[in-house]
């Protein structure tokens, strides 16, 4: 069965749990929600390097690790404090409620009379890295947040790729949109067939903020990207990557 078909054949799912879900991300101030998890010492979160494209020395491109920490905290130090995640609460609770969001909406929006395929929200982070290369400065490889899925019997193709940021701001930065579009040229330069040839659907949240943009990578644009350098500067149109976005 499907999630959609479990959810309804025991009780259906309301807008609850996406309420209960955005309510931390309505308070204030960030420090109110990193207080309620644990009043002893933390450690602070290293600086997201947000740079353009790297080598494939063991970098990644993105924001996820792959080794990412479990939320959970880990049993008291001979220091006598606790231990947390070094991952930022605020982007646990935004992928939380885009989660509860997106589920709602899938599992109430698509007819259950059917065997497949279903469209689900996917809670793995994938990770894309490009296809080897002659010029290896190149290659890189990206970590999704998360995203939405087509489930056709054993096959699950990638309908769009959810990046979750904690800087508390509704307008996407140069920096952010550099990092999804790094993203989304890691996922189309991958070679899985598991995506569409040319169409990349990319949803950004920054706490209860959302925005969805839709870009198109062309097997033109993907030519004259690798002829440039990563600081060259062209007037040539076929060098520019087309996207659409939601206000």
């Amino acid at each position: 069965m499907s999630e959609a078909q479990i959810v309804h054949a025991y009780e259906p799912e309301g807008l609850g749990y996406t309420w209960v879900a955005m309510a931390p991300l309505l308070r204030s101030d960030h420090d109110d929600i990193r207080a309620s998890a644990s009043d002893g010492p933390t450690r602070e979160r290293p600086q997201r390097e947000l740079t353009g494209f790297v080598s494939s020395q063991g970098l990644q491109f993105g924001s996820s690790p792959t080794d990412r920490p479990d939320t959970a905290s880990s049993a008291p130090s001979r220091l006598g404090y606790v231990e947390r995640s070094s991952a930022p609460l605020v982007e646990d609770f935004t992928i939380r409620f885009l989660s509860c969001l997106i589920r709602c909406v899938l599992n109430h929006a698509q007819p259950l009379n059917k065997t497949s395929p279903f469209v689900q929200y996917r809670d793995e982070r994938l990770m894309y890295r490009t296809k080897q290369s002659e010029d290896r400065s190149k290659e890189f490889g990206a970590i999704d947040d998360g995203g939405v899925q087509v489930k056709y019997l054993d096959n699950s193709f990638q309908v769009a790729i959810l990046e979750a940021v904690d800087e508390g701001v509704s307008t996407i930065s140069d920096e952010l949109l550099a990092q999804v579009v790094g993203e989304a040229l890691a996922l189309r330069l991958s070679g899985t067939s598991t995506v569409h040839r040319e169409e990349v659907i990319a949803i950004i949240a920054v706490r209860y903020y959302v925005k969805i943009l839709h870009l198109r990578i062309t097997d033109v644009f993907l030519r004259r990207f690798e002829a440039l350098s990563p600081n060259e500067r062209s007037k040539d149109r076929t060098t520019f990557l087309p996207i659409k976005s939601t206000h």
